[in-house]
């Protein structure tokens, strides 16, 4: 298809300036071939946030034309499913983008516990915030669609368990494990242990009591979102304000206090503001914590925290009684 020419018209010349930056012997070349060489040598001058940024857009054009690709086959199947009949394979196909969006969440919980495992937690974080993303997306999206069902809200809360409770707990511990206080690894193991246990009551409470503009504790993406922040900050990383964002985080989801659903949060003044600067902010960290570490001189992770805290400091009762009087 159009996307898989366009993919190869990218990548072939990406590969070959990658190609031409490679360092090799030199050795005498014919003197018709001198313009190759200086354009070798040209290229090999070129700052290294240039070749980074040409090696991501090669990643990202490449899954762009997978997805295209594989929405195509969808597509097809669907149509031949339903004996051609367009309107029904629409609906089909809609009922297939929520669940891969959780899907996709999962996975990189599932990856973020092999990193955490093998001793990668800064790779590991990058996934839990990337999984937040997708859960941000997928409910939002099967209601917008009109095919919210009740499995998959049940594999949204399965996914969520894994992304922001499983992950995060290996993460705190392989971090936490570390540090050389007295009894850290005991510690270590309890505090993990203690996150996980929190988040895993939260979700509980959230799948008996349902969707609702108004959440009871905080948020378990919210809550592991900042402890994986915390822990790649230049700010609180070695120090014991890790031990006390972790319990502190681990506690409020666990509490009652009332938060602000990200659907209605948008009708506070300081979050309408907020919200939009903490996604840009949220995606920068998820690449720098992935793999591009030049990004760490803007400070993206520290000022993240700060516009987390944010949210986590609201005046929360104030924002319900507004809420309540709108209805």
């Amino acid at each position: 298809g159009s996307s898989g020419k366009f993919k190869t018209g990218i990548t072939l010349p990406v590969v070959g300036l990658l190609m031409a930056r490679t360092a090799v012997e030199q050795v005498a070349i014919p003197i018709g071939l001198t313009p190759l060489n200086w354009l070798a040598q040209w290229v090999f001058s070129w700052p290294e946030l240039v070749f980074e940024g040409l090696i991501w857009t090669m990643v990202a054009v490449t899954i762009w034309s997978f997805f295209d690709y594989f929405i195509s086959f969808l597509w097809q199947n669907a149509l031949k499913r339903n004996n051609g009949d367009k309107e029904k394979s629409k609906k089909t196909l809609l009922a297939f983008i929520p669940n891969f969006i959780t899907f996709i969440n999962l996975f990189c919980g599932v990856f973020a516990i092999f990193y955490a495992m093998t001793g990668s937690p800064v790779i590991a974080s990058g996934l839990v915030l990337l999984g937040i993303v997708l859960d941000a997306c997928d409910g939002s999206l099967a209601r917008k669609l009109g095919t919210f069902s009740q499995l998959g809200a049940k594999l949204d809360s399965k996914a969520d368990l894994i992304t922001f409770g499983v992950a995060p707990a290996f993460v705190i511990f392989q971090v936490l494990s570390d540090y050389t206080i007295p009894f850290a690894y005991p510690v270590a193991i309890v505090i993990a242990i203690l996150f996980y246990s929190c988040v895993h009551y939260r979700l509980k409470r959230f799948d008996e009591g349902g969707s609702s503009d108004i959440f009871e504790g905080l948020p378990s993406p919210a809550g592991a979102g900042i402890v994986m922040i915390a822990m790649n900050s230049s700010q609180f990383t070695g120090t014991l304000w890790i031990y006390f964002i972790t319990i502190a985080s681990a506690l409020l989801m666990a509490s009652r206090i009332a938060y602000p659903h990200n659907r209605v949060a948008h009708k506070k003044m300081t979050f309408k503001y907020v919200r939009p600067l903490s996604l840009v902010f949220w995606i920068i960290a998820i690449v720098q914590l992935l793999g591009v570490t030049w990004l760490h001189q803007f400070n993206i992770i520290e000022i993240l925290f700060w516009l987390v805290v944010i949210y986590i400091a609201a005046p929360i009762v104030p924002l319900k009684k507004e809420f309540r009087n709108e209805k």
